[in-house]
């Protein structure tokens, strides 16, 4: 089997020469033994557009993007992709321009699975607790899309967002305080594209800094901090708490249909990070 696929990978004089001008060599048939799963481009730095309420946002993101590739076909239409992700970006992004993004794909490469993710930074307005100062920070996000034609549609939403978390069990053994330390929370949830909220973003945002001994915020006065010092305190979260308070809100909103939950603590007073996970489906 090698031997006979190096042979049809070897230039074919003869195929190449019964063409007229330029040769498109990725258009060769012939048995190549195998289907390809995923094919395809990654790592596309491109601009995208984000209208929210606050502001209109135009993030680097970086994007993957492939499908599927029958066993008689040689190769796929690597222009193609990006020609479509330059179209269909230019636009603000929503969740039904992916949808049409990748049914677009899947008709102009002919092939029956493609598959996308978009990640990218999303920017929201803080405000400090008691001076009232507002000040920008950010989540990263992803938009996972799989398309299977012609009925077939799959699409993930992830937020991987910071928060600051205080050890129950140094606060409850130390006479002077606990140790605390910026924690992660990463919410990937599988969505009913016919029942996702407008402000999906915002509904992720709110529930993982409610759930977090304090939020993060990038402008703290004196009197904020002093605010931000005791409220993380008073709300002591193991990384498991964290992750299962979490979930218990995730498991309340309607659109989403599967979920995993991903805690992770970058420990202070060690070298390790303390991680735990769940995932459901609903």
């Amino acid at each position: 089997m090698n031997h006979k696929l190096k042979t049809l990978f070897h230039s074919d004089e003869a195929f190449l020469n019964q063409q007229e001008g330029l040769k498109d060599v990725q258009q060769q048939k012939g048995n190549f033994e195998f289907d390809i799963q995923e094919v395809g481009i990654s790592n596309v730095k491109l601009p995208i557009i984000l209208k929210e309420q606050e502001r209109l946002q135009t993030p680097l993101a970086t994007i993957k993007l492939t499908t599927s590739l029958k066993s008689n076909e040689r190769g796929t239409h690597m222009s193609r992709l990006i020609q479509n992700l330059e179209l269909y970006l230019a636009k603000p992004l929503t969740l039904p321009l992916v949808k049409e993004l990748v049914q677009q794909i899947a008709r102009s490469l002919a092939q029956e699975r493609v598959d996308l993710a978009i990640d990218f930074p999303w920017v929201f307005d803080t405000t400090s607790p008691v001076m009232q100062l507002t000040s920008t920070q950010h989540a990263n996000l992803q938009l996972n899309i799989s398309y299977d034609s012609p009925q077939t549609m799959e699409l993930w939403v992830v937020m991987k967002i910071g928060v600051t978390t205080l050890c129950p069990c140094s606060k409850e053994i130390s006479m002077y305080g606990a140790h605390n330390q910026r924690g992660f929370i990463t919410m990937q949830a599988k969505v009913d594209e016919t029942a996702i909220s407008d402000n999906w973003k915002h509904d992720l945002k709110n529930i993982a800094l409610s759930n977090a001994s304090a939020p993060i915020y990038n402008v703290l006065k004196r009197e904020d901090e002093k605010f931000v010092t005791e409220e993380a305190y008073q709300n002591p979260r193991f990384v498991e708490d964290l992750a299962r308070l979490v979930a218990a809100d995730l498991e309340e909103v309607h659109w989403i249909k599967h979920y995993k939950v991903t805690c992770e603590n970058e420990e202070s007073i060690h070298l390790h990070n303390a991680i735990a996970v769940i995932e459901s489906n609903k």
